[in-house]
């Protein structure tokens, strides 16, 4: 939609008459805003979403250590010497950034990464 919203709820995943976040593309039916968190309802001319709020707080989720991806990454490195050091950063690092481009294409709009 030419607002930068998406033209779907959230919640439902439905076209409807939707209310649109102020700081962000999603957008929300009022009865799907009720029933998922009555503390976000609209009370102002500027409206922030649930996902927005919670956003904001943080979670230990956030933090990317690459662990995850430790694994994968080091199959890559099949014939290199696991046991020398500077080999072992380079992993750890790939390993992060492979870890936050996951978490990018997993976010809500994540398929633009895709």
């Amino acid at each position: 939609p030419e607002d930068g919203n998406v033209d779907y709820c959230h919640c439902c995943m439905t076209p409807g008459n939707l209310l649109l976040c102020d700081f962000c593309p999603r957008a929300f039916h009022l009865e799907c805003i009720k029933k998922e968190d009555s503390q976000s309802l609209p009370d102002s001319d500027r409206w922030e979403c649930s996902v927005c709020k919670k956003e904001k707080v943080g979670t230990d989720d956030d933090l990317v250590d690459g662990k995850k991806s430790m694994d994968l990454i080091l199959a890559c490195f099949m014939t290199a010497d696991v046991c020398d050091e500077s080999v072992l950063r380079g992993a750890e690092v790939l390993s992060m950034i492979h870890d936050m481009l996951t978490k990018l294409m997993d976010y809500d709009f994540g398929y633009m990464f895709s």
